[in-house]
């Protein structure tokens, strides 16, 4: 107990692994510079550790290695913590970038109740530098569970606008992390203990298309709402949105047309009383629907993770679906990751039932060659023969560049596709697309063009593979 005696203006990149200090040795840090504590009279508390005289000369690298030596085994997954480096928009990485802002402390209350291993270098992610040697060191000497949990975000190597390393997984050779994006949340400690969701206590609407026989003169389509795997959007713009739904759709006489939204399963871990406050609102609206986000239980890339990483993903999954009542999932790929996904991974499914994946490949404008042809819009594998993958088709934004298009647009592609076709819409807000962009839509479609959730777009599909595979 006691405190941690600390200056922000020398420690700044240091705050991380100082948030993690705090954790393991239940202390609370106090900037002794600063004069909102000068009332404090230090003599009569324990000091824990003093950063200027322990870590004295230290960098985050040296931070991040005392913290490694010394307190690994006390602490239970990781978080990643920007403390103000510059990640803003680049086309080339910086990899020694400035200090331009301030760290978001956000999420330090679950770095410290949990005892999280929080840590930001800029080159922890870049092969061949100590800060990666390190790394890898960190995620290969730990008692944590695997896949790696990683709270917070990863904006360490910006390249072409996006972030490299954002998912986590490719970031050691292990690849055994996997990102929980959630560094804008705060209050995780205190949503944390309300009481856990229960097996089979969060229940899906009634399907209001279930049981519907494939008619080969009509269009399917799915709308689903991305993002959801950070918990932020989550907590903000997206439980906007649904409420907004809960406003139009819970009329007297009003109906809506079915809608999925990707929830992140930890949401429901870690989250829970929200989980339930967002599950209450869809069953007053009975068209709002949950799926996995990107790729399903963590933003992740699942088929490029090592043994035994892979196969508790695998069975993390399951367990998912099952607490969440839903049997789909988003799910991201590198392009260069799809020749081996089928085999080490989506073949694993369907021994418990369909299961169906809504591709995207990262970046998002490399195409899928491999998977489909050009007129094909899913492929259904397995042992079973029963899990559907979706081809990717994602609507970004209503600006008219690649993957946009105004609402109007959208409805003429999917008014003019060959009848009998099955596909979804992927929306996420890289191109400030909105919700209302899915009403404008809806409205527009001709009457072939059925609006269906994601189940009965995988059953639909699974009937279609069957009439034409015999």
């Amino acid at each position: 107990g006691g405190f941690i005696a600390y200056s922000y203006e020398d420690h700044q990149t240091l705050i991380p692994n100082i948030a993690t200090l705090a954790g393991v040795l239940d202390a609370i840090p106090l900037d002794l510079s600063a004069d909102e504590l000068s009332f404090i009279d230090t003599s009569k508390i324990n000091m824990a550790l003093d950063v200027s005289v322990a870590w004295k000369g230290y960098d985050a690298y040296d931070a991040t290695s005392y913290m490694f030596h010394n307190h690994i085994n006390e602490t239970t997954a990781m978080s990643k913590m920007n403390p103000g480096y510059d990640s803003s928009g680049k086309i080339i990485p910086d990899l020694d970038p400035p200090i331009v802002g301030r760290p978001n402390l956000n999420q330090v209350d679950w770095i410290v109740q949990q005892k999280l291993f929080s840590m930001f270098l800029t080159k922890m992610c870049v092969p061949l530098t100590k800060e990666h040697r390190l790394m890898e060191d960190i995620v290969t000497s730990n008692s944590w569970d695997k896949p790696i949990k990683v709270y917070g975000y990863d904006d360490s190597v910006e390249f072409f606008g996006g972030q490299a390393y954002e998912a986590d997984t490719n970031c050691v050779a292990e690849h055994n992390m996997g990102a929980i994006p959630s560094s804008g949340f705060n209050n995780l400690a205190w949503h944390s203990n309300r009481p856990p969701i229960e097996a089979g206590e969060l229940k899906q609407p009634p399907n209001p298309h279930s049981g519907e026989e494939y008619d080969p003169e009509k269009t399917y389509v799915t709308f689903i709402v991305g993002d959801g795997d950070n918990l932020e959007i989550l907590r903000g713009r997206n439980l906007s949105w649904l409420l907004g739904r809960q406003r139009r759709c819970s009329g007297a006489g009003s109906k809506c047309f079915p809608l999925v939204w990707s929830f992140s399963p930890q949401a429901v871990r870690v989250m829970p009383e929200f989980a339930r406050h967002a599950y209450s609102v869809a069953a007053a609206t009975g068209a709002d629907f949950f799926n996995l986000p990107a790729s399903g239980d963590m933003y992740s890339y699942p088929s490029t993770m090592n043994e035994p990483s892979r196969s508790n993903y695998i069975e993390t999954m399951e367990v998912d679906w099952e607490i969440m009542g839903s049997t789909t999932s988003v799910h991201w790929e590198w392009f260069y990751s799809w020749l081996h996904t089928v085999d080490r991974y989506f073949s694993r499914f369907g021994g418990k039932g369909p299961r169906g994946f809504f591709l995207t490949t990262v970046p998002y404008l490399f195409p899928m060659p491999i998977f489909f042809g050009r007129d094909e819009d899913f492929k259904v594998v397995g042992p079973e023969d029963n899990v559907v993958l979706f081809k990717s088709n994602e609507w970004r934004g209503v600006t008219g560049k690649s993957h946009e298009a105004t609402a109007r647009e959208m409805a003429a592609k999917l008014n003019k596709r060959e009848k009998g076709g099955l596909t979804h819409l992927y929306m996420t807000s890289d191109g400030n697309n909105a919700l209302d962009s899915f009403y404008l839509l809806a409205e527009q479609l001709d009457e072939h063009v059925m609006i269906v959730n994601d189940e009965t777009l995988v059953d639909l599909a699974l009937q279609k593979h069957k009439r034409t595979s015999k």
